[in-house]
């Protein structure tokens, strides 16, 4: 049935996608990552949100890979915009900043 292998053959790439996004995970900060993942539960806290409504852990990982010294820098990380720049760029910034 077509349905039941495109179903399948969407899982089997999602799959592929985290195992990928996991190995490049291992090759970065991890306490980096975990300061990153800190700030962002405080910052979802306060503004009453869910963790993943501030930024997702695809983009706490491509921070934390990138290591991003200024905002021009921080545009060119998959996940941060504008509004993500404007909202958080100098918390990012700082984080980033103390865990040299």
């Amino acid at each position: 049935d077509r349905a039941a292998a495109k179903v399948k053959a969407r899982k089997k790439s999602s799959a592929a996608g985290k195992t990928r996004a996991s190995k490049a995970a291992g090759s970065v900060d991890e306490a980096l990552i975990m300061a990153l993942k800190d700030w962002r539960k405080q910052q979802a806290k306060s503004e009453e949100v869910k963790a993943f409504r501030v930024l997702s852990n695809r983009t706490l990982e491509a921070l934390a890979q990138a290591r991003p010294r200024s905002n021009h820098a921080l545009l060119e990380v998959p996940g941060i915009g504008q509004q993500k720049l404007e909202a958080y760029g100098s918390a990012l910034l700082q984080v980033i900043r103390q865990q040299a």
